[in-house]
């Protein structure tokens, strides 16, 4: 399990399997992995609500390199919310 402090904000810098894209601590995280058959991106981004509260956009996107990227995301597709859900749930735990 990943800890706050684990998840570097330094561009370049590794979290888990991702790459930093850009951050800026309680405001934004954008991160990505490059396989041979697709790129895909992860980026959270908070939205300060009243009362001291936050709401939290997850945004995944997701680029094709070669014909066999669409292939293995059809496969995975049907999880691919539940993976991102359960993410987004182990960091709220965590805050």
């Amino acid at each position: 399990h990943l800890k706050p402090e684990d998840v570097g904000m330094i561009p370049g810098t590794k979290a888990a399997f991702f790459t930093v894209v850009m951050a800026q601590e309680d405001a934004y995280y954008v991160a990505r992995v490059a396989e041979s058959h697709l790129t895909a991106a992860l980026a959270v981004v908070m939205e300060p609500l009243p009362n001291n509260l936050n709401r939290f956009h997850v945004i995944t996107i997701v680029h094709y390199n070669r014909w066999t990227g669409p292939v293995y995301f059809n496969v995975i597709r049907p999880f691919h919310h539940i993976v991102v859900g359960s993410m987004a749930q182990a960091g709220v735990a965590q805050r």
